[in-house]
Parts: structure tokens; sequence; C-alpha cells
């Protein structure tokens, strides 16, 4: 995984947080090797992230298990999966993951 934040499309989607909240830059000195301390951000602050930090988490606690975004996802509420962001920028959430996409 690389830890260089790439330049990201910007998407129309009405629903995507990052781009309704106006492409926000990422905090400074955060980079993707630090999804761990995540948690450390606001809850808008998360969601707003930039594409490449909205990226899979497998939730094996509870029942049903289910795959979780890293970024989308907090005290009393989760999202699924792809979220919002994934979706609008599937391409570049793809580059940071390694994953094929169609073109």
């Amino acid at each position: 995984m690389t830890t260089a934040l790439e330049a990201y499309t910007r998407c129309t989607a009405e629903k995507c947080p990052h781009c309704a909240a106006g492409h926000p830059a990422v905090p400074d000195g955060w980079t993707l090797d630090m999804l761990s301390g995540i948690w450390e951000l606001d809850d808008d602050v998360r969601q707003a992230l930039p594409p490449q930090f909205h990226q899979p988490h497998f939730e094996g606690l509870g029942t049903p298990t289910s795959w979780i975004c890293t970024a989308c996802w907090g005290d009393g509420f989760v999202t699924g999966w792809p979220c919002e962001v994934a979706n609008a920028h599937g391409p570049d959430v793809a580059k940071v993951l390694g994953v094929g996409w169609s073109r």
C-alpha cells in the first residue's frame, strides 16, 4: 500500500461526503499508514477524508459479520463498504487497494 496521496478524481455524486464538504485536504501530517489512528478525528472530518482513506474493514465481532468503511463508521453508527465516497471514486480507491477495475 502506498503512503502517497495521489490526485483523485472529482465526482458529482450528491451523497459523496468528501465532495459535499468541498474536497477537504488530509489533515496535516496524515498518511494512509495512519489508518489505525483515524479515531482521533471527528466523525464529520473522517467521513470527508479523500477517497484513498475509505478502505474496507472486516467487522467479525458482531453477528452478522460485515464489511464496513474504515472512515465512515464510529461510535453508534456504521456504514457498509463500499461507502458513498468509495463508490463515487472507485478507481482511486482501487489503486490504493491494489485491485483491478473496469475502465
